[in-house]
């Protein structure tokens, strides 16, 4: 949906007036013919376009929608070894060299970071899964979305990947 964000605050601003008027009932008609739902008209929503935005961001990165992304990347030995380099920095710390949560820094953690050694549990996990948790965190780990670029978490999950023997699912 293509969004206009000078059309929505003229409408806050002609809203206001309006609501001021006991009319406030055009701007929710009007918000509706930009395509805003109406679970999405109330303040904490879309308090501002920005505000909005961020809703509709947050929609894209919503679990359902996280499970359907694909990994374009291919398992290459070239990004398998720039998957190791980034697995190295990010997460061994935690993770261990092997991938058994026996990281330094996993040791104090709770719960333990996962076990990606775990053939029967790696196996369960789609690419797109790992993506989700290694994008958005889980428990004790943190989100990498703003720390690595899309295509070096991908890297990585086929990396991880290696300690299991499970190929991409």
């Amino acid at each position: 949906m293509a969004f206009n964000n000078a059309r929505v605050r003229q409408l806050r601003i002609t809203g206001k007036a309006k609501a001021d008027l006991g009319l406030q009932r055009s701007l929710a008609t009007e918000t509706e013919h930009l395509g805003v739902s109406k679970e999405v008209q109330h303040e904490q929503k879309i308090g501002s376009p920005i505000g909005y935005l961020a809703y509709q961001y947050s929609l894209l990165c919503s679990p359902a929608v996280m499970a359907f992304r694909m990994n374009a990347v291919e398992a290459t030995p070239e990004n398998l070894a720039k998957g190791q380099a980034i697995y190295k920095k990010h997460c061994q710390m935690c993770h261990g060299e092997k991938g058994l949560g026996d990281g330094p820094a996993g040791k104090r953690l709770n719960p333990k970071p996962f076990d990606l050694t775990d053939k029967e549990q790696m196996a369960s996990k789609t690419d797109e899964y790992l993506f989700k948790d290694i994008t958005k965190g889980k428990g004790p780990m943190p989100a990498f979305e703003r720390k690595l670029k899309e295509e070096e978490r991908w890297m990585v999950i086929h990396y991880v990947r290696t300690f299991s023997g499970t190929g991409g699912k």
